[in-house]
């Protein structure tokens, strides 16, 4: 019976021995899906912050591991950066984040196309033993002893490392290896996600930074000082800057127009000293070949000589971005950052793009200040031009009007300001007496609604002065009045007319005069003519009547002798 009872002990033993580890597979279990589920909820909760998630993560891990400590490291370039760590000493924390650490000694030298890399003995190591700074460091100031290492893989990318250690030498179980194995594909998940937000973030603050950036460059009042240093500020912002310099080539030398984080000295010093392109500073690289140009550091590049501005601004690594409006170049963006921290190619992209929306705003300052030139020189213009002007929108209200139209017709700062139709301002007029004739009124009545035809009428105002209106369409719709006082015009025109009459009637009178002269004369002419013919006709007369009486008294004579004669022959016959 005693040897039954012992084994019905053993037994009964075993199976609670079996029983107590099925329990603590099923704690263990519970936990880790208690702890798989609260990571994905703090993954799903983090907007793009990986700390409370890397956090959470190694610490779940080092509990469920029975770790003593864990780190988890971000890959970037070849080097690994702590970023959530569980347990581990202050001294090896700042080593870690101060010192650049290659990624093969977080991992090995194939240790990304391994699953794990599990170390029993790190004191042990050939590394250590030479006295590599980051394994020494590792054991001596974070007392690890046995390290696991998990590398975390996106789409066959090394982008972290997940390592846990203990203070003694003790191997990692399987079990604990494929639970940090789960474990870092939730922190790949994280950094995803983390990506992913930051990514959709970053393109919505591009697309709400270059929507206000063009707002601001479309409203033409704004003055490009304030467009630039908007322009400035948001570079700085999206490209995580330092400072960012704009620089403006006049006179074969770079003039600094626009500015963000620079000191006072610094704005002096380049505000003071333009200079000159080409190699030696980034602009100049930037401009000569015409393309974004990026030094990783100012003071390890041979051809780099801006060394004073250099010294005062402080920066080390520099972007430059050229600036060009139809293949001419006009000016460069200089983004700096005063760390040693090169330029992304999306950082340089997005650059590239506000440099662009630069040279926007320089066009549209460009043009607008022609254009307000322009309206300043039309303006002086309209305002001492002799008639009055109003010009009515499309919409058939008025748009503009110049001093003498209102000076003309009397009219006040309020209504014009009111921005009166057409029909309102007929309307006014016609109220205050303006117009007395029905007829006139009549046609302008029918004119109200047949803006689009030339009209021209005179019209006499309430004062004696006579205007001429005259409308005329313009190609938008609108269309322009313009009121002239010819008051002055028909005064001269009445002298004029007065004038011409009387000098008409002179000239008639001149005529007639004329007239009566050329009869006057014709008739002295001919007294003239008829005395001179008398003269000449008298001479002859006198001899012809001397000749007569003469020719009488012979012929009385020879007729006495005939007689005579007669008689003495009658008497010799008688005889």
């Amino acid at each position: 019976m005693g040897s039954v009872a012992n084994d019905l002990q053993e037994i009964i033993a075993d199976l609670r021995r079996k029983l107590e580890a099925l329990a603590a597979e099923r704690d263990d279990a519970l936990a880790q899906q208690a702890a798989a589920t609260e990571v994905l909820q703090v993954i799903n909760s983090s907007t793009g912050n990986l700390t409370p998630a890397f956090d959470t993560i190694v610490e779940k891990a080092v509990r469920l591991c029975r770790a003593d400590g864990g780190t988890l490291w971000l890959v970037k370039d070849g080097t690994a950066q702590a970023m959530g760590g569980r347990n581990v000493p202050t001294l090896y924390h700042e080593y870690v984040t101060r010192e650049t650490v290659p990624v093969r000694y977080v991992l090995g030298r194939d240790g990304q196309h391994r699953p794990y890399i599990h170390t029993l003995d790190l004191k042990a190591t050939k590394p250590y033993k030479e006295g590599v700074p980051f394994f020494v460091a590792t054991v001596d100031l974070g007392n690890a002893r046995t390290v696991l290492s998990v590398p975390l893989l996106q789409a066959d990318t090394l982008i972290g490392v997940f390592g846990l250690i203990r203070k003694e030498v003790r191997p990692f179980s399987d079990n604990q290896i494929a639970l940090l194995q789960t474990f870092a594909d939730h922190a790949v998940i994280a950094i995803e996600n983390a990506r992913l937000f930051n990514e959709t973030r970053e393109a919505l603050e591009r697309q709400t930074a270059t929507s206000d950036v063009l707002k601001i460059i479309s409203r033409s009042s704004v003055e490009l000082e304030m467009v630039l240093d908007t322009l400035v500020q948001t570079v700085a912002r999206l490209c995580r800057a330092d400072q960012v310099y704009m620089f403006h080539l006049r006179h074969d030398l770079w003039h600094l127009i626009a500015d963000y984080g620079l000191s006072a000295e610094a704005r002096a010093f380049f505000q003071t000293n333009p200079f000159t392109p080409g190699r030696g500073s980034t602009s100049g690289r930037a401009a000569m070949e015409g393309r974004a140009v990026s030094i990783t550091d100012v003071l390890h590049d041979p051809e780099y000589t801006l060394s004073e501005g250099q010294a005062i601004a402080g920066y080390r690594s520099t972007l430059g971005v050229p600036l060009f409006r139809e293949n001419t170049l006009i000016g460069v963006f200089s983004i700096v950052r005063t760390r040693v921290d090169p330029f992304t190619n999306k950082e340089i992209e997005l650059a590239s793009t506000f440099a662009d929306q630069a040279v926007i705003a320089i066009e549209n300052a460009r043009l607008f200040e022609e254009l307000r030139e322009r309206q300043a020189e039309l303006r002086v213009t309209f305002d001492n031009m002799g008639d009055g002007v109003a010009m009515f929108g499309a919409d058939k209200r008025l748009a503009s009007w110049n001093r003498n139209l209102q000076k003309m017709l009397d009219l006040g700062d309020p209504f014009l300001i009111s921005r009166p139709s057409f029909a309102e301002l007929f309307r006014y007029l016609a109220a205050r007496g303006e117009f007395d004739s029905a007829d006139l009124e009549a046609e302008l009545s029918r004119s109200l609604d047949d803006t689009g035809r030339e009209m021209r009428y005179e019209r006499t105002r309430p004062d004696g002065r006579v205007i001429e209106v005259r409308r005329n369409p313009v190609p938008d719709g609108g269309f322009v009045l313009i009121y002239a006082d010819i008051t002055e015009r028909k005064r001269a025109e009445e002298t004029i007319r007065i004038a011409r009459d009387a000098a008409e009637k002179a000239l008639r009178d001149l005529q007639a005069a004329q007239d009566r002269l050329v009869q006057t004369e014709k008739l002295a002419s001919l007294g003239q003519l008829t005395a001179g013919i008398a003269h000449e006709i008298k001479n002859p007369l006198n001899f012809v009547n001397n000749f007569a009486a003469l020719s009488a008294e012979l012929i009385d004579e020879m007729t006495e002798l005939f007689e005579n004669t007669a008689l003495d022959e009658r008497d010799r016959r008688e005889n």
